[in-house]
């Protein structure tokens, strides 16, 4: 369900790891590290990018909204 958090969730995300009680629930255990020690902003970015440009047309839409209102 990536597809459903704007771009800036997205990044925090990648860069800071899966945080208990930020973007999961309180107690959630995630293997997930942060790569911000490991990659730019603009690596990030890429990535995601990619990502979504296996998303069929309806999710990357979504997401593009969800980006948006956000901003």
């Amino acid at each position: 369900h990536t597809w459903h958090h704007p771009d800036a969730v997205l990044i925090e995300i990648v860069s800071n790891g899966l945080q208990a009680g930020r973007y999961a629930p309180p107690g959630y255990s995630s293997d997930m590290p942060g790569f911000a020690n490991i990659l730019a902003e603009e690596e990030i970015r890429a990535g995601l990018a990619y990502i979504k440009s296996r998303w069929p047309e309806d999710q990357r839409a979504h997401q593009a909204r969800v980006t948006l209102s956000r901003e």
